[in-house]
């Protein structure tokens, strides 16, 4: 969209003022009325320029005359539109002195396409290079440049306007390419521009080429950048302190540039620049070192020197300028200065340079042939002094703040050797990890230019954490047993967090519980200020078997003892102990009155314990005496080991042996078929047991003891 043009109107009322003439500028007539001033301009070569004119007079009215050179001394001019009532121009683009471009919108934005023309025979005549069709059509479509970067290849850029994917798709920059100078353009696809934001559009003529990279800007503070001659896009941070709209923007490398336009779209809005080192990702403002001498009409590259020129009124809007800044904006030198004392609007004389080389340049301004100090004749050509190459060392620290046992990167650029007099490194990027706020120092070199640069990094404390237990001591790692809790405080920092929050009582605040179920590591994250510190703190979990209960019988006969046995633990107590031999230890002596379930715990060595029970079973046993009416049977020994002779008077097929536990439950099962049998029981438990013979018609039963 059309850029907002600041007050460039030339009136009359100065033009007989007396002024001593230009050391550094030799103007030209471009024999236009003294009114018409240059407002875009192409230098193709020392001999070689193009430009548009601009009528000084009426900002709003339109022109279509150009002017050009191609000896660099005489300018011849004509017309590259048929009249002035519909189109009026974006910016010109120059292949040599016989083929340029020009882009041209629609004054009334009723929809009427925008266009590029374009000329072969210097200008005798000019076509149509575009697709009314298909390229700047529609209600919104504004082109806001054109570049060719030689005879066949270029690039023209307008504002959001449709899509290639068409219907609802958002609108995007419409930006075109072709590789035959014109004939033919594509569309650069949707996916390769990134959106713009909400009522974001171009500046006329508000782009930047530097071989295959070329930078547009906006209204909205971005620059958006092409590293591959405008195939795909990229677009920066918002650039600080020109969020009224980027004016222009120039790259002195593929990584160093400036942009410079206006804080807010107020006619007063101070007039600012920034600088980036990234190619155009992010930028910073630079504060530069005096207003009265930066020039605010326009910025140049001086091609190989590393330095920039400003040329127009300054911001003090006190003196024409033209400076040189050779440390990226900062610092401006002032090369010619003269007095703006005639009318307070008739300042921006020259309203567009381009530097050539360190020696050459043009600059664009009015037609007036008066004796103005700067800016005459409507082009003026740099005539010295040679511009030095410049050094324009400069730092950038990834951090200018860090916490104590942090580092930061610093990186210089600018120059082709480097040396870090604080460390004694030789690169340009090292890392630092200071200990306390260091001002670190850097000296760049290029083709015998020296420079130093320094920069600050400040150190805030990190947080030393502790973890403590509720007695106030130092803990680094914490036991528990299954099912335990561990009591855990922290301290030395402002803020603390906890995680992870499964097995936690509460994941923020000074204390906490943990109760893993598992050996678990938790994290603290204790923060202080922007600095934060993470202590890991591990508590294992002691898993403990239950212990190993044995008794040599499980009944007892009353006033009998039985002995009780516990393995698989360290120590051991008993409970209840008052029928015990022993409340601890691993084999104790039973002699319980009654029936009775005893308890054993097991420690394994540290805190954790685990127990078991069993009953030792009291009954009122009346010795080996047999428990039937049949005495002819007999039974020995009686106690024994296992090994049980038994007699019987007769057997008959029904005969059968039975042996079951003081429960009831069988335990051994054997048919009779002699009457003198030998049962081998000693794979049972120590105890009392029953011994039932059956011979279908009647039983003999009595106790059995195996000890």
């Amino acid at each position: 969209m059309k850029k907002i043009l600041l007050t460039l109107s030339l009136l009359v009322a100065g033009i007989g003022a007396t002024f001593s003439q230009s050391a550094i500028w030799e103007a030209h007539n471009i024999n236009v009325d003294t009114s018409r001033g240059i407002r875009w301009m192409d230098a193709v070569d020392t001999n070689t320029v193009w430009g548009l004119i601009y009528d000084g007079a009426v900002p709003a009215r339109s022109s279509n005359i150009f002017v050009k050179t191609g000896n660099g001394n005489v300018f011849t001019h004509g017309t590259f539109m048929a009249d002035t009532n519909t189109y009026n121009s974006s910016n010109i683009s120059a292949v040599d002195s016989m083929i340029a471009y020009v882009a041209i919108f629609d004054k009334a934005a009723d929809g009427t396409s925008g266009k590029i023309v374009k000329t072969v025979n210097g200008g005798v005549s000019w076509t149509n290079a575009s697709d009314s069709l298909t390229m700047f059509a529609g209600a919104a479509n504004f082109p806001d440049f054109v570049h060719f970067w030689d005879a066949n290849n270029g690039l023209a850029l307008g504002d959001p306007n449709g899509s290639v994917a068409g219907g609802a798709a958002p609108a995007e920059f419409e930006i075109w390419r072709t590789h035959n100078g014109g004939t033919n353009w594509t569309r650069v696809p949707d996916a390769n521009i990134p959106n713009p934001v909400a009522g974001e559009f171009g500046l006329t003529n508000g782009f930047f080429a530097l071989g295959a990279k070329m930078w547009y800007v906006t209204n909205k503070a971005h620059v958006y950048r092409s590293s591959d001659s405008g195939k795909t896009w990229l677009v920066s941070t918002a650039v600080p302190g020109l969020a009224g709209q980027v004016d222009g923007v120039a790259f002195r490398d593929t990584l160093n540039g400036l942009a410079w336009g206006r804080a807010s779209t107020a006619a007063t809005a101070a007039f600012n620049i920034a600088k980036t080192v990234n190619g155009g990702a992010t930028w910073t403002a630079v504060t530069t070192t005096t207003t009265t001498q930066l020039g605010t009409s326009d910025i140049c590259v001086v091609p190989g020197k590393n330095t920039y020129m400003s040329v127009g009124v300054n911001k003090g809007n006190n003196a024409w300028i033209t400076s040189i800044s050779p440390d990226d904006g900062t610092t401006w030198n002032v090369l010619e200065s003269k007095p703006n004392t005639t009318i307070a609007n008739q300042y921006a004389l020259m309203l567009q340079v381009q530097m050539l080389d360190s020696l050459h340049g043009w600059a664009g301004c009015f037609s007036d042939t008066s004796n103005k100090p700067i800016g005459r004749n409507g082009m003026d050509k740099y005539r010295g002094p040679k511009i030095a190459l410049a050094c324009p060392l400069s730092i950038a620290a990834s951090k200018t703040t860090i916490c104590s046992g942090d580092s930061s990167m610093l990186t210089a650029s600018g120059a082709n050797t480097y040396t870090w007099t604080t460390i004694g490194a030789t690169t340009s990027t090292v890392t630092v990890k200071p200990t306390a706020a260091t001002v670190y120092t850097v000296t760049g070199t290029i083709s015998g230019c020296v420079n130093t640069q320094t920069v600050n990094i400040a150190v805030n404390a990190t947080p030393t954490l502790t973890i403590t237990d509720p007695y106030g001591a130092s803990l680094t790692t914490g036991t528990v047993c299954t099912g335990g809790s561990e009591y855990l405080m922290a301290a030395g920092a402002v803020t603390y967090t906890w995680s992870p929050a499964g097995t936690l009582s509460a994941t923020s605040g000074t204390t906490t519980f943990a109760t893993p179920t598992i050996t678990t590591t938790y994290s603290l994250t204790g923060k202080t200020g922007t600095c934060v510190k993470v202590t890991p703190f591990t508590i294992t979990v002691l898993a403990t078997p239950s212990p190993v209960l044995v008794v040599n019988s499980p009944s007892v006969c009353t006033g009998g003892t039985v002995t009780l046995n516990a393995s698989g633990l360290s120590t051991y107590s008993w409970t209840p102990s008052t029928s015990l031999s022993a409340a601890t230890g691993s084999s104790v002596m039973a002699s319980p009155g009654v029936t009775t379930i005893y308890v054993v715990t097991g420690y394994d060595g540290s805190t954790c314990k685990t127990s078991s029970s069993l009953t030792v079973t009291v009954s009122p046993c009346a010795g080996i005496a047999t428990i039937s009416n049949n005495s002819d049977i007999s039974v020995y020994p009686n106690p024994s080991t296992g090994l049980v002779n038994i007699s019987i008077p007769s057997v008959n097929a029904a005969t059968t042996l039975y042996v079951t536990d003081m429960i009831g439950k069988e335990v051994f099962k054997s048919s009779v078929k002699d009457v003198n049998v030998s049962v081998d029981l000693t794979n049972l438990q120590k105890g009392l047991y029953m011994l039932t013979i059956s011979n279908g018609q009647s039983k003999h039963i009595q106790k059995l003891i195996i000890q």
